[in-house]
């Protein structure tokens, strides 16, 4: 990854600014060396001295340059590393909402062949419910029918039981005349 490449090159600048760290020390001796022995040689040496002091002022200015940039180093890589971190986090989150959206889809496609399901089962109670309502009508008509032949028995019925109520007052009628003819 770029981040990775990053800390790779910081790595490698730190051991680059280590190397002048080391270099700016050695410099910094060979400079207190070099006044030591200006100081030895006296006053032919003074000039000597003062180029000893000069290089002894940049390998120190060098070797704090050089901390400075280890400590922009050590803050960058710490950074980079946080950074890493982070991102593996995110991919593993990424990873989790991946996961999430996949199953929440599959939960909606379930969802969906439920809702056909009831659907389907609607229809079918919509049919058995029509089915139901022409028969229900069927016994009404056929109710009706009954009712209205019982109503026509009923009327014949009373009909005949009159006709027979009239032909029993005969006939009691006639038993009687019938029976003053017998002696």
């Amino acid at each position: 990854t770029v981040i990775g490449e990053l800390s790779l090159h910081a790595q490698a600048i730190s051991s680059i600014l280590t190397t002048i760290q080391e270099i700016a020390e050695q410099t910094n001796l060979l400079a207190l060396n070099a006044a030591i022995e200006a100081a030895r040689a006296g006053e032919q040496g003074r000039g000597f001295a003062a180029v000893a002091d000069e290089v002894r002022v940049l390998s120190r200015r060098t070797q704090n340059s050089t901390a400075e940039i280890y400590t922009t180093i050590e803050t960058l890589q710490n950074t980079t590393k946080k950074a890493v971190s982070l991102m593996d986090s995110s991919k593993g989150y990424a990873n989790n909402s991946v996961d999430d959206v996949n199953a929440a889809a599959h939960a909606l496609e379930e969802i969906t062949l439920a809702v056909n399901e009831i659907s389907d089962m609607a229809g079918q109670i919509a049919v058995a419910a029509e089915e139901q309502t022409q028969v229900t009508n069927e016994i009404t008509r056929n109710t009706v029918a009954i009712k209205d032949v019982t109503d026509e028995i009923t009327t014949s019925a009373t009909a005949h039981l009159s006709q027979a109520e009239v032909l029993k007052d005969r006939a009691t009628d006639l038993n009687a005349k019938v029976a003053t003819f017998i002696l």
